[in-house]
């Protein structure tokens, strides 16, 4: 009867033991996931400041080149406007790579947390099924040993 009974606590503690891990598992998919779209939500945030921070740039050496054509006494037309027109053009060019970056930056984040939540569903499900398995292969051996038969 003690082995019966020790079958049965050994039996418990597997399925229990696979439970657990199917849990785990689920946790800590979520909990990565989260962390990876926080990282998206940070990449978001960063790119916008750091275009904000450039356009501020590109306003100060605008104004700095007005500036210093009007010291030198030099009209804005012809190459001093192309050459601020130039520098307004490269300035927008810069942001839509800047911006561009930047959602690839977010998208990866946003792509590796959806692949944790299905990494996460998959070791749950394996686990899961290793919980139906035991309750197949084990449950019959252990209930034999309390004297039922099955089959």
């Amino acid at each position: 009867m003690l082995s019966a009974i020790l079958a049965g606590v050994g039996f418990g503690l597997e399925l229990w033991g696979q439970y657990s891990e199917k849990r785990a598992a689920e946790r800590a998919a979520s909990f990565n996931a989260a962390i990876d779209e926080q990282n998206a939500a940070a990449a978001r945030a960063a790119t916008e400041w750091a275009i904000a921070r450039h356009r501020y740039d590109v306003r100060r050496l605008l104004g700095t080149q007005r500036a210093r054509y009007a010291v030198a006494g030099v009209r804005l037309e012809g190459t001093p406007l192309l050459v601020m027109q130039e520098t307004a053009a490269q300035a927008e060019l810069d942001e839509i790579a800047m911006r561009y970056q930047g959602r690839i930056k977010e998208a990866g984040f946003r792509n590796q947390a959806a692949m944790t939540r299905f990494e996460g569903k998959a070791r749950s499900q394996a686990a899961k099924i290793g919980m139906f398995k035991t309750l197949l292969t084990q449950g019959p051996k252990v209930a034999s040993k309390f004297g039922f038969k099955i089959g």
